[in-house]
């Protein structure tokens, strides 16, 4: 059965003037860091040791702050008790 092309087009979201589009944007970002802070050991510690908290996201110069997550340093999360989630964990 096909689909109608009304499921993947968004007329809202896809003609969105970008001002708007990277303010929702921002929005939806600090929403995401805040909860990694508030529910993730590794993620909290990340930021923290960054000087990063969810207050300090107000701009997207500020995002650039926000340091990746490399794949050893997961490793090493998930290596911690409880095994084998560590402090990659979250719940909500």
């Amino acid at each position: 059965m096909l689909q109608s092309v009304d499921t993947y087009w968004n007329p809202f979201m896809e003609t969105m003037p970008l001002d708007k589009l990277k303010e929702m944007q921002l929005t939806k970002f600090k929403k995401i860091f805040k909860w990694g802070y508030e529910h993730s050991r590794l993620y909290r510690g990340m930021y923290e040791e960054a000087g990063l908290r969810p207050d300090d996201i107000k701009t997207w110069d500020d995002v650039l702050k926000v340091p990746m997550l490399e794949k050893d340093k997961y490793r090493k999360a998930q290596a911690k008790q409880p095994w084998p989630y560590g402090d990659a964990l979250c719940a909500a």
